[in-house]
C-alpha cells in the first residue's frame, strides 16, 4: 500500500479514538469549507474527520459567508460510543412550519492498512424538534470528484435537495444532486450544469441561498457562475436573480435573517474591497456598501467571514478576518438602520485587544444584547452593539441560524432557542 495511504489510516485511527471523547459537532458548513481547503480527496477524507475536532472550526458556507462556530464540549456531555463505530451529526436544518431534518455519517470502524470504506448518510427526522426518527440511507454519489459530505438544503417540510460539490473542479458550479418531495423516503437525479443560466426576479418562499461554486471567492479563475444561487423548491434546480449584487462571486448567507433580510458579501470588482449586500424585497434589488475594515496588510487577497442577524428593525454583523500575524479574529461589528443602505461600525477592537477567534454567527436576544458564544467564551455586546462583555462560557458550541430558531449542535443532542437567550436541550438518535 503506497505510503500516504497507510499514513492516512493511521490519521483516521487516531481520529476515531479522538472523536469518542467530547467533542462538539460542527455545522455542515464547518465541515464543507475545511473540505475546501484540502486538494486532494485523500486529505479530503481525513479533513472531514479533523474537522470535527478542532476547537474554533468555521461555520460559513465559505469563509465568507454565514458561519457557524466550533467548541470543545460541554462537562456534561456523553463520552461513551453507542458502538464501535463513529457517527456525527451534520446539516440540523428546519422548514418553515418547524419539521426538522439531519444527516447523520458514519465513518466506518476500518483497520490500519485497510481500504478506507465509503461514507455513508441516515436522514432524520422530527416534527416537533425533539423526537427524531430515522427516514432511511441517503443515496451517496459512487464518484470520486467530490467532497464526502453532502450539503441538505429543507425546501419544505417534505422538499430535501443534498448536493455534492465538485473537489477537481471547483471553479464549476456542477455538483451531484438529489432532490426528495416526500421527506427523504425517495430521491431523485438533479443535472446541475457547469455555468447556472436559469433566471428568477426573486427569490421564492422556501428556497435558500447557495455559492455556485465551491471555489474560494478570492481565488482566480473566479466560478464559471458569476454570483450566488437559489435553489429553486418544486425541482430542486438552480437558479440566479434577474438582478444580482453588483460584487465577484458573491458569497450568502443561506437563510434570510428573522425580518427577511436576505444578504450576502464579496468584493468590489474594481478595488477587489470587501462589501456587504443586503435585499429588503426577496432579491428583487441590492443595497451594497463598501467596509472599512482594519484588516492586514494586503487583506484583499484574504478572506473575511461574516455573520447578519436582525433585532428590532436594525441589522446587525460581524466580521472576522486576518490580522498580521495571519490569525483570524474579531474584527468588527456593524449597525444599520435603513435596511443596509448604510452601516457604522459600532464595535472595533482597541489597539491592545487580544485576539478573539470567532467564528460563528452572532445571535440576537430578545434582551436587546447580542451574544457570540464559542466555548469557553462567551462575547456578549449591548448598547446597540458598542459594549463587550467577555465571560466563560462552557455550556455551549457552535451556533447557527435556522428557519425554527437558533441551533448549536453537539455529538449526541442539540440545543435550540427561539429568543436568543434560553436554551432547550434534545437527544438526537446515534444508533
Amino acid at each position: 500500500m503506497p505510503d500516504h495511504d497507510t499514513h492516512l489510516d493511521e490519521q483516521l485511527t487516531d481520529l476515531r479514538t479522538d472523536l469518542r471523547n467530547d467533542v462538539s459537532l460542527p455545522h455542515p458548513a464547518a465541515i464543507l469549507e475545511r473540505h475546501r481547503q484540502r486538494r486532494s480527496r485523500r486529505r479530503l477524507q481525513a479533513g472531514a474527520v479533523a474537522a470535527v475536532l478542532v476547537v474554533g472550526a468555521l461555520m460559513p458556507t465559505l469563509r465568507s459567508t454565514n458561519a457557524a462556530p466550533a467548541t470543545g464540549g460541554p462537562p456534561t456531555a456523553d463520552t461513551t460510543p453507542t458502538s464501535t463505530d463513529d457517527r456525527l451529526v451534520t446539516n440540523l436544518q428546519f422548514a418553515a412550519d418547524g419539521t426538522g431534518y439531519a444527516t447523520r455519517f458514519h465513518l466506518p470502524d476500518d483497520g490500519p492498512g485497510e481500504p478506507i470504506p465509503p461514507f455513508d448518510a441516515t436522514l432524520l427526522t422530527s416534527s416537533d424538534g425533539e423526537n427524531w426518527d430515522e427516514v432511511g440511507t441517503i443515496p451517496i454519489p459512487e464518484r470520486t470528484d467530490l467532497y464526502l459530505i453532502g450539503d441538505l438544503t429543507v425546501l419544505g417540510p417534505e422538499e430535501l435537495v443534498v448536493d455534492w460539490r465538485s473537489e477537481k473542479n471547483p471553479t464549476s458550479s456542477a455538483s451531484a444532486r438529489i432532490h426528495s418531495t416526500d421527506g427523504g423516503r425517495t430521491w431523485q437525479d438533479v443535472p446541475m450544469p457547469d455555468v447556472v443560466t436559469e433566471v428568477v426576479p426573486a427569490i421564492p418562499d422556501h428556497a435558500e441561498l447557495v455559492p455556485a461554486c465551491s471555489v474560494d471567492p478570492t481565488k482566480r479563475p473566479p466560478c464559471t457562475t458569476p454570483s450566488f444561487t437559489v435553489v429553486l423548491p418544486g425541482t430542486g434546480t438552480s437558479a440566479v436573480l434577474a438582478n444580482p449584487p453588483p460584487l465577484l462571486t458573491p458569497v450568502p448567507g443561506s437563510l434570510p435573517t428573522a425580518n427577511g433580510r436576505w444578504w450576502a458579501v464579496g468584493q468590489q470588482p474594481d478595488t477587489k474591497d470587501w462589501a456587504i449586500t443586503v435585499s429588503a424585497d426577496d432579491g428583487r434589488t441590492w443595497n451594497t456598501v463598501t467596509l472599512d475594515l482594519d484588516l492586514a496588510n494586503d487583506s484583499r487577497s484574504n478572506n473575511i467571514r461574516a455573520s447578519v442577524v436582525s433585532m428590532d428593525d436594525s441589522l446587525y454583523a460581524s466580521f472576522v478576518g486576518p490580522v498580521p500575524n495571519n490569525r483570524e479574529t474579531l474584527r468588527g461589528i456593524f449597525r444599520s438602520d435603513d435596511d443596509g443602505r448604510t452601516w457604522r461600525q459600532t464595535w472595533t477592537p482597541a489597539p491592545d485587544q487580544d485576539d478573539l477567534p470567532v467564528t460563528g454567527t452572532l445571535v440576537a436576544g430578545d434582551d436587546g444584547a447580542l451574544r457570540l458564544r464559542e466555548s469557553p467564551n462567551l462575547l456578549t455586546f449591548t448598547d446597540g452593539g458598542t459594549t463587550l462583555t467577555h465571560t466563560v462560557h462552557l455550556g455551549l458550541g457552535m451556533v447557527g441560524w435556522t428557519r425554527k430558531g437558533y441551533v448549536s449542535g453537539w455529538r449526541s443532542y442539540y440545543e435550540l432557542s427561539t429568543d436568543g437567550i434560553n436554551w432547550t436541550k434534545y437527544d438526537l438518535p446515534m444508533e
